[in-house]
């Protein structure tokens, strides 16, 4: 329950007088507020309004109710965490099982306790078509709020990229739901599992093909789809039911016996191939490839060239 502490300012007069003030400004957009305390729906509270954007854990639906007409904007969702490159093989049994290693596993099942995972909201956007869309906090990582190792961290874990603006895998997921039209094939995690080898190393790709075949060293391991949950799943190391949802926007498999080589998954719309995406187990770094991201720069003092820095093996392969 909300005390008054958290209501305390809410009041229909006041959140009109603001609203009149903005209208002095400017006639030509909705006058709109960001919410997220349910109980300051009652009383008419946003009723000088012309839009509400309400953030996490399907809180629109009180307004929804209150005001059936009016439009409605998912302004915060999802905060879903992820450490870039860190994989735990051993799956979340709920989405707030955080490893003690203060980083948090990319393969995108945890979030914080108030929020879900991307899929989890993507079934809401589908189910509850009256809402505009969602906005996911965040994009990126940003110093500051180091939930949930606060004591541990200085950044966030809630970007779809980190710092640097290199893309997380969710970057990938988030892709393939909504830009359905753009080929999309990536495969995670990595495959570079010394101490692993004959143990189970979960496996997701991210496409927005319907399907998708793997392969391990040229062996498949099997066809999956969207939409079909393996029987047993809500049961086995891949977590509760909460997690079913998942497979509709995923394709899983969550137990791949480890061994050094390639994998590689084949994506698939209406039985036609799409295209491919592979990882393969690397050797030692051998040398350091710098790569610059233009080749002209302004000369200006102002202008700036960003260069990744990439280990590789002997081979040439990315580490």
């Amino acid at each position: 329950m909300w005390g008054e502490e958290e209501l305390e300012g809410f009041n229909p007069e006041r959140v009109a007088m603001m609203a009149d003030m903005v209208r002095e400004l400017d006639l030509s957009r909705p006058v709109a507020q960001a919410g997220h305390i349910q109980p300051s729906v009652d009383g008419k509270n946003w009723a000088a309004l012309d839009l509400m954007g309400w953030n996490y854990g399907r809180r629109y639906m009180s307004y929804r109710k209150q005001y059936p007409d009016r439009p409605i904007i998912y302004s915060e969702s999802a905060s879903t965490f992820s450490t870039r490159g860190y994989y735990d093989p051993e799956l979340p049994a709920h989405d707030t099982d955080y490893s003690d290693a203060y980083q948090i596993s990319s393969y995108d099942l945890n979030a914080a306790e108030w929020s879900d995972i991307p899929d989890f909201e993507f079934n809401l956007m589908e189910t509850d078509t009256y809402v505009a869309g969602e906005f996911v906090w965040t994009g990126f990582d940003y110093i500051g709020e180091p939930t949930p190792h606060a004591d541990h961290a200085r950044s966030s874990y809630f970007g779809i990229a980190d710092l640097a603006g290199f893309p997380k895998d969710r970057y990938w997921l988030y892709r393939s739901h909504w830009r359905p039209e753009e080929t999309t094939v990536h495969i995670l995690p990595h495959w570079n599992w010394p101490n692993r080898i004959g143990k189970n190393v979960p496996v997701f790709v991210y496409t927005n093909g319907d399907s998708a075949e793997l392969f391990l060293n040229g062996e498949s391991l099997g066809t999956r789809r969207k939409g079909a949950v393996p029987e047993g799943a809500a049961s086995s190391s891949a977590g509760n039911e909460y997690y079913n949802v998942t497979y509709n926007y995923r394709l899983r498999w969550d137990e791949v016996s480890y061994e050094p080589g390639e994998l590689k998954a084949i994506a698939y719309k209406d039985g036609k191939a799409i295209g491919q995406a592979r990882v393969e187990t690397t050797g030692a770094p051998a040398r350091l490839e710098l790569v610059a991201d233009r080749n002209v720069v302004a000369a200006d003092g102002e202008d700036l060239v960003f260069i990744t820095v990439n280990a590789l093996d002997s081979q040439g392969r990315q580490h």
